[in-house]
């Protein structure tokens, strides 16, 4: 498959390869258009001439094993991940990405698992670079060259490890229904994306040694880890709210803001998990953005729905302003709501699980990098 005797002199209209002693020449690149897709055999030569690099310190047995894995790599995932994308004449020819797609074949080749699941965020890994092929980020390169290098030891439980840690810490849907009588739809929504992980949770801490000696955790001796049940109400602190207690001066005061805005007092609700309080019913304060109100013109005609306007968003953020922080109220709506998460399994034995880690721990960027790109894997 490797020809390490191949040397060719580049011609006008070529790209050449330099490679350790190996220059192998790669025709007509320079004439591609940035938007066509890539040729298959052009991307098949770069691969190929960048993992002859690495090949001569194996013995001829071990290269036919390494040299079927790497084919594997690049047909089933490296090529069709970024055969259409519109920088991926620029990245073939980046020396900087020819070394990325280097240290990407010996992970692939160096990995044992075979269920494609450490290929695949290899391939994304490398598109995210094709994506921004002309980004100077120093701190991003670094992250990405880490991140891909550390793919070469991570198994399933490493990889679930990192994606829930993320998943819970960073994890805050735009799409959550407004009506808080819907937070059934967000459960079973949290519940579905908990769903791919919990078959490979990790039985020991063993994965928070390795992904600490691998750059891809940090940890925090000083600190503990927040709790999935804290984390979770800081995501979405309208949520977990008592909101306005209905017996209060701060009550009439929102009342008195509706009406003097002409707003209709059903932006008020029930909250469902304490007595006597009202509540916007959003999760997040920027769902107010999200907002539709539907009325009919005095003529009679067709219903109109449209957005709120800057004016009356500024209304409901006035309202926001005078929820509760009496702790107990907050917390004893907090306890309900993660109780009834609960009835759903997944999320339980994430819960459970998250919140037996005991010491203080936090995502790198290389981290985060394999987590963004296994999200698109899974998540998309």
């Amino acid at each position: 498959m490797f020809d390490q005797s191949q040397h060719q002199k580049a011609g006008d209209n070529s790209f050449q390869l330099c490679i350790g002693s190996n220059t192998p020449n790669i025709t007509n690149i320079t004439n591609i258009n940035q938007t066509q897709t890539v040729p298959t055999e052009l991307v098949r030569d770069v691969c190929n001439s960048v993992s002859s690099s690495y090949l001569n310190v194996f013995t001829e047995i071990a290269k036919q094993q390494i040299n079927e894995r790497i084919d594997q790599f690049r047909d089933n995932y490296f090529i069709p991940r970024i055969k259409c994308l519109e920088n991926a004449v620029s990245a073939l020819k980046d020396p900087g990405f020819q070394n990325l797609l280097s240290l990407a074949q010996k992970s692939a080749a160096l990995n044992d698992h075979a269920d494609g699941c450490n290929e695949e965020i290899l391939a994304d890994l490398l598109a995210s670079k094709v994506e921004n092929i002309s980004a100077k980020d120093k701190a991003k390169n670094i992250a990405l060259k880490k991140a891909i290098e550390a793919m070469e030891f991570l198994d399933h439980t490493d990889i679930t490890a990192l994606n829930i840690l993320s998943c819970v810490w960073l994890f805050k849907s735009k799409s959550i229904p407004l009506s808080i009588d819907n937070i059934k739809i967000y459960a079973e929504y949290l519940n579905l994306v908990f769903e791919y992980f919990v078959d490979h949770l990790p039985s020991s801490k063993e994965w928070i040694n390795n992904l600490i000696l691998l750059n891809l955790i940090e940890d925090k001796p000083l600190s503990k880890l927040m709790k999935f049940d804290d984390i979770l109400a800081r995501h979405l602190p309208k949520l977990f709210s008592a909101g306005i207690k209905t017996d209060t001066s701060d009550y009439q005061k929102a009342i008195n803001i509706l009406n003097d805005a002409k707003f209709l007092s059903c932006f008020l609700v029930d909250n469902p998990y304490i007595d006597n309080h009202k509540i916007i019913p959003i999760f997040y304060d920027n769902q107010i953005d999200q907002i539709t109100v539907t009325f009919t013109p005095n003529d009679g005609s067709m219903e109109i729905t449209k957005l709120l306007s800057e004016k009356e968003k500024q209304v409901l953020r006035k309202i926001l302003d005078l929820y509760s922080n009496n702790q107990n109220d907050n917390n004893l709506v907090k306890n309900k709501i993660i109780n009834y998460l609960c009835q759903f399994k997944n999320i339980e034995l994430v819960k459970d699980w998250f919140n037996s880690i005991e010491q203080g721990i936090k995502l790198t960027s290389a981290g985060l990098a394999i987590v963004n790109a296994n999200f698109n894997r899974v998540l998309i």
